[in-house]
């Protein structure tokens, strides 16, 4: 895997080999296995989407420090900066369920989704007024600390002060 073009537009990297982006699509076909990310839908097909009651948002990425997928780590804070709250077209606490309680009922786990007795929780608590999308594609990996100041996974604390304890306390479901 050629490094140098990890995570970037294939605009730019046919602009930084002086080539013409059909041939670095060439290029990746013929001399490369692994996958690419591409975004070709429209903004309002995009809106009218998100904005359907059975839609649920979330992530087929992982986290793979930066090697990983920027889908990880991109896709929460693109809905919350781009799509909802004031006056933007999904509302916060709509996009929040859509993010926690919507997924977990659809895939029928009972104990999670929602703060409630006896639910296991991650609770994420940020600044609204900050919440804004980097530019991950140029710095590889999406720097949490800029928003996030509190997270805690099945009661343990990940992030305090805007800063990483080093705990993982995650677990898989099923």
């Amino acid at each position: 895997i050629d490094r140098n073009r990890s995570f970037k537009r294939l605009h730019d990297i046919a602009f930084e080999e002086n080539t013409s982006p059909e041939d670095i699509i060439i290029d990746l076909g013929i001399n490369y296995t692994g996958s690419a990310s591409f975004h070709s839908i429209n903004q309002n097909n995009m809106i009218n989407f998100l904005k359907q009651p059975f839609v649920c948002i979330g992530s087929d990425g992982y986290f793979g420090g930066f090697d990983g997928n920027i889908r990880s780590f991109e896709t929460f804070p693109k809905i919350l900066s781009e799509y909802s709250g004031c006056g933007r077209d999904l509302v916060t606490e709509e996009a929040v369920y859509k993010m926690s309680t919507l997924p977990a009922m659809i895939c029928r786990i009972t104990n999670r989704g929602a703060l409630r007795k006896n639910y296991k929780a991650d609770i994420l608590m940020l600044e609204n007024k900050n919440i804004f999308l980097q530019n991950v594609y140029n710095s590889k990996i999406w720097n949490a600390n800029t928003i996030v100041k509190y997270l805690f996974v099945n009661g343990k604390v990940v992030i305090f002060g805007g800063k990483f304890t080093g705990v993982y306390p995650g677990e898989i479901i099923r």
